[in-house]
């Protein structure tokens, strides 16, 4: 059996650190990283413990030329909570509508390593992890991650930000402290129009409330004089 300290020493230097855990999570999203050999196609990631949802909002909406928020959020489902250590997720939008600006660690995640792979247009692999997993009660709720988009173009029309089943190597999983994939429900396919994936409304610009003076004719008795008074609301 190999000494797992050989297999996790991926600078070489004889111990295990920090900078190595960053060097695996780089390999997970499909960056360089030239310490480690190219994957070997291994097997689909069996899935067998318990079950939370990950989704992302349907009911999101922006202007042409503004920068929106869009979440990838977490719903735990199993009456006896879930034990969270890690989250893969293979993200595809529509290029020619957006353009992303930033890739964030969600408030659930707070204290997580981020890797993020946006080198491919359209596509986002993140993977994220920590050396405590966090212990999450049934109908916890939170936001595992956050992606900033500025949209381009669009207007008058809806685009998906779509939660993949897989890009490349990198398959949307999250992970319990003992490396089991939680078995999501439903499970996300590459397919648009999933109960998980998102939907933006794109609008051509933004409605601004707006105040129309009108005026009003009020007659009020004065004594033995009628007056009448224009009012504006």
């Amino acid at each position: 059996m190999a000494d797992p300290y050989l297999i996790v020493d991926i600078n070489g230097n004889g111990q295990v650190q920090s900078d190595d855990v960053t060097q695996i999570q780089r390999a997970i999203v499909g960056l360089s990283t030239p310490q480690i050999p190219p994957h070997p196609g291994l097997s689909a990631v069996t899935a067998g413990g318990p079950d939370p949802l990950v989704y992302i909002p349907q009911d999101l909406s922006g202007a042409v030329g503004e920068t929106i928020s869009v979440p990838v959020q977490l719903l735990v489902t199993e009456s006896s909570g879930i034990t969270l250590a890690g989250a893969d997720l293979a993200i595809s939008f529509e290029p020619t509508k957006f353009t992303l600006t930033e890739a964030q660690i969600g408030s659930l995640l707070f204290g997580f390593g981020l890797s993020a792979n946006t080198s491919t247009p359209g596509i986002v692999r993140l993977s994220m992890a920590a050396g405590t997993p966090l212990s999450l009660a049934y109908d916890a709720t939170g936001t595992l991650a956050t992606l900033n988009f500025t949209i381009l173009s669009g207007a008058g029309m809806s685009s998906s930000i779509n939660l993949l089943a897989a890009s490349d190597s990198l398959q949307t999983a999250l992970y319990d402290d003992l490396g089991r994939a939680l078995t999501l429900l439903p499970a996300p396919t590459d397919g648009t129009d999933d109960l998980v994936d998102g939907r933006v409304l794109i609008l051509s610009d933004r409605v601004q409330p707006t105040t129309t003076a009108r005026a009003i004719a009020v007659d009020v008795a004065l004594s033995d004089q009628d007056e009448e008074f224009v009012l504006f609301s």
